[in-house]
């Protein structure tokens, strides 16, 4: 974590990371990343997660709305997949019925899953 000494850093929990399995993720523990909590630029954040840089919203994920949607499609482009679920406005259209997904989140007007507030980019790391 000497990046942190130099630069920002936001870590977002991944599908085999320990967190939480149900989506939104809570951020992982600190006590995983000791050397890099000590500094003010290391960030622990949920997934999915808002971000902005430069005036630049940014909305990232780890990729397992991605992952969930292949199950039912055929193609086997994930760029591709992660278009659609820009063009449909909803980061998680498999959600809760094939992907956990907190309860709470299906009665309130959402801005992550459906996305009635957009991101200027939208990023997805699929391992």
């Amino acid at each position: 974590m000497e990046v942190c000494s130099s630069m920002p850093v936001d870590i977002m929990p991944g599908d085999d990371d320990p967190s939480s399995a149900t989506i939104p993720q809570q951020p992982l523990h600190t006590a995983l990343v000791q050397s890099a909590r000590t500094y003010s630029t290391f960030q622990s954040v949920t997934n999915p997660y808002w971000s902005s840089i430069d005036n630049v919203t940014l909305l990232g994920a780890s990729g397992q709305t991605i992952d969930d949607i292949y199950k039912y499609v055929a193609s086997e482009d994930r760029l591709e997949m992660a278009k659609k679920t820009l063009e449909w406005g909803h980061m998680a259209p498999t959600a809760p019925d094939t992907l956990c997904k907190f309860s709470w989140l299906l009665v309130s007007v959402d801005k992550t899953f459906s996305r009635r507030y957009s991101a200027d980019v939208a990023h997805c790391v699929i391992s």
